[in-house]
């Protein structure tokens, strides 16, 4: 297993656990299991940082759409929490979570921007579309 990769499998879940009132599918752990799995991926690489992601906390429901017959058939979620790094840094995160936008259209596809460490802003200023 690679290190990066060992590193987040020995993470405590306790830590990413949130209560399913903090915001529903924001709270999920496979959803904040996602997003820290591939922060540590990606911040090496993309904002040149070696950091992973030690909490995130005060996790909550900024917007919900709910799946509709004549709008959208994706329920989307869109969420906000505070996280400390690895490197002492602490930032905002939000996140998009949409149901049945997995592989081949099953479970959960989730969008996550890091406030602060998205520099080509792929997302807008400050993680602006996942508000």
């Amino acid at each position: 297993m690679k290190p990066i990769l060992a590193a987040i499998a020995a993470l405590p879940l306790a830590g990413f656990a949130a209560p399913a009132a903090a915001g529903g599918a924001c709270g999920e752990p496979a959803v904040l299991e996602t997003i820290a799995r591939d922060f540590a991926r990606h911040a090496p690489v993309y904002q040149g940082i070696d950091a992973t992601i030690d909490a995130i906390d005060g996790i909550r429901l900024t917007r919900a759409e709910p799946r509709t017959a004549d709008i959208s058939s994706v329920e989307r979620h869109y969420c906000h929490a505070d996280i400390a790094l690895s490197d002492g840094g602490r930032h905002d995160l939000w996140y998009l979570v949409e149901h049945g936008m997995g592989f081949a259209g099953y479970g959960l596809h989730v969008e996550f921007c890091v406030a602060g460490l998205d520099p080509w802003h792929v997302y807008g200023a400050a993680c602006r579309s996942l508000r």
